[in-house]
């Protein structure tokens, strides 16, 4: 009997000395009440190497849905739609967006949407994504904010907003042939860049590099929408166009001067793929005159006399025999 309530007696207290431990753990678990939110947004480059331009991403809230209130009529205080600005080459960037102040238990659920933009080359994030506030009792007669940033049909959770910038460029190489050629002669090309319609093409990122003439190449954009990117070559010049986005049309032409210039595209006038090629041959030839010189015209005479002369005695010489 005494062992059994002795036993007794060590279990009571095994379990009143669990209680304060398991309390501890729970206070020290608790959620913090959540101000606002940090909302990241990512740009992935299709192709290593290249630069992205400056974007201002634009973003819209939809009206809250309250559930798990375990009453009715209550509403969702509104969020603000937000923004995030990228600068030329910024692949991450993030904004800290503010929550309401709630005075119910549930769960709000706001949808976010990306604002479809324009930029040629950036592939914008079509997904659904929710912000979920878990609005909790403090214990203290106030309220405690928890949130999570879901995306897909599963409500995935998720950290990053991400966004893709597709662009490649655009090599163009320079041969000089002909026999009235020099090879340090140099030829001014002009390459137009056109994007699609709707599409604004930033001219930021587009650099030049391996020109003839690296001080006098211009990349502007013009009245038209289109970007005209203008620099010199010479012989075997291989000039490379970066940072053109995919789904632009180039066009290429040249100051040949006298020369006969045959550009050749190889790869269909369109910018989709990492590099593609434009091949320009400059040739110039003259024609030989192989007639008679007038200055030797006096000795050409001169022997045709005396191949007459010759013949003429060579006759008379049979005559007599």
């Amino acid at each position: 009997m005494k062992k059994l309530l002795s036993l007794a007696m060590a279990l009571v207290m095994g379990l009143s000395m669990g209680a304060p431990v398991l309390a501890v753990n729970a206070a020290e678990e608790a959620p913090e009440d959540w101000t606002e939110i940090k909302v990241e947004k990512k740009i992935d480059l299709t192709n290593t190497g290249t630069v992205n331009p400056a974007e201002t991403f634009e973003f819209e809230v939809g009206k809250g849905v309250v559930t798990g209130t375990g009453v009715t009529g209550v509403n969702a205080p509104a969020i603000e739609d937000f923004s995030i600005e990228f600068g030329q080459g910024v692949t991450e960037a993030f904004t800290n967006l503010e929550l309401p102040e709630y005075n119910h238990v549930g769960i709000y659920t706001y949808e976010i949407t990306e604002t479809d933009g324009n930029t040629a080359g950036m592939r914008y994030n079509t997904e659904a994504y929710k912000l979920q506030v878990t609005v909790l009792n403090d214990g203290d007669g106030g309220f405690k904010r928890v949130v999570t940033l879901v995306t897909g049909e599963k409500d995935v959770k998720t950290d990053t907003i991400l966004n893709t910038f597709e662009a490649g460029e655009l090599v163009v190489t320079k041969e000089i042939t002909g026999n009235f050629s020099q090879s340090d002669d140099t030829f001014e090309v002009t390459v137009t860049l056109t994007p699609d319609e709707g599409k604004k093409l930033k001219e930021g990122p587009i650099t030049v590099t391996g020109a003839a003439g690296e001080t006098g190449n211009v990349v502007k954009n013009d009245d038209d929408g289109t970007v005209t990117v203008t620099f010199t070559v010479t012989d075997d010049s291989t000039v490379t166009i970066a940072n053109i986005p995919y789904n632009v049309s180039y066009a290429v032409t040249e100051d040949e001067g006298d020369y006969t210039a045959t550009i050749t595209d190889n790869d269909g006038g369109k910018i989709d793929g990492a590099s593609q090629s434009v091949d320009i041959n400059n040739n110039l030839d003259t024609e030989i005159n192989t007639g008679i010189n007038l200055d030797n015209l006096p000795y050409i005479l001169v022997l045709a006399l005396v191949g007459v002369g010759l013949i003429s005695f060579t006759v008379r010489k049979r005559v007599r025999n």
